[in-house]
């Protein structure tokens, strides 16, 4: 179990290593640090911030915003030394902009290992949120605030500008919960079996000139999701303008989708792909056909 004084530890020695770069982000309210950890690309010199994340897509992974929900610290840590270690991942710094958030809600961590101490096997919601029993996430793009371990996530997000966000919770413990326990908040009296659930949020512009993204996003969204299908993407990291009607070009890829959804045998893999040659975007969808 890793508390505030156990990560602080943790920290000062990630900043020795040269793949690393660990800074801090943050000051909470109680004036304890929050790091983050990026993952450096095997370069040298100067490195133009502004280029990569124009290159290269961002990703950013927080890790114990419920103070009490432990284990995604644990996993932090561990992802960071997989990635250092397994050479499968050697090239994965120069392909994307990575940064681990290991240990956001500080406070409330620090309030639940002197918690657990005494009661070690229970779940210990009264730690969930800060020193305050604030849920933060509300000030997390408010720039005054006096909860100020929001500023951790902020201004991650203004320096990499993600292209992905994952919040990763984490599980407080293997207590069960009662229904008829008396917990004040409904959503908790659901939590009476063990469940391990990923949810996926995309975000949109919501300009009248983007209007059709929406429309497609929500439209694969659906299809993919009702399909049983296995979805596999082959794209470069390079974007690939074109020049043409946005509006017609998104009407052309659902009906190619909803035909390879409809048409291909089922339990199969869908290929979605794009590359660009000689001066033109070439896009295409495989599949395997339910009809000889």
């Amino acid at each position: 179990m890793i508390g505030y004084d156990g990560y602080i530890r943790i920290i000062e020695q990630l900043k020795k290593v040269p793949e690393l770069s660990v800074y801090p982000t943050a000051v909470s309210y109680k004036g304890r640090h929050i790091y983050a950890v990026e993952i450096r690309p095997h370069l040298s010199g100067y490195i133009s911030r502004t280029k990569r994340i124009t290159a290269h897509p961002s990703q950013i992974i927080d890790s114990r915003h419920h103070a009490n929900e432990v284990s995604s610290t644990n996993s932090a840590f561990m992802l960071i030394k997989r990635i250092l270690t397994d050479e499968k991942f050697e090239e994965l710094p120069d392909r994307m902009n990575l940064v681990i958030l290991p240990m956001e809600n500080v406070d409330g961590a620090a309030i639940h290992y002197e918690l657990q101490k005494e009661n070690p096997n229970w779940k210990l919601h009264v730690a969930r949120f800060n020193a305050v029993g604030k849920e933060f996430y509300y000030d997390l793009f408010e720039t005054e605030t006096i909860h100020t371990e929001a500023e951790a996530m902020r201004r991650l997000f203004m320096t990499f500008l993600p292209d992905v966000l994952i919040d990763n919770h984490g599980v407080p413990s293997h207590e069960w919960e009662q229904q008829f326990s008396g917990y004040t908040s409904p959503a908790y009296k659901g939590f009476w079996l063990p469940r391990s659930l990923l949810y996926g949020y995309f975000y949109h512009i919501t300009g009248e000139a983007y209007r059709s993204n929406y429309v497609l996003n929500k439209k694969m969204e659906d299809v993919i999701a009702d399909s049983g299908f296995v979805i596999r993407t082959e794209f470069g990291e390079e974007p690939l303008p074109f020049l043409g009607d946005n509006g017609k070009m998104h009407r052309v890829v659902q009906n190619l989708l909803e035909n390879a959804l409809k048409y291909s045998l089922q339990g199969t893999r869908i290929y979605l792909g794009a590359s660009a040659e000689k001066g033109r975007v070439k896009m295409w969808i495989k599949n395997i056909s339910a009809y000889e």
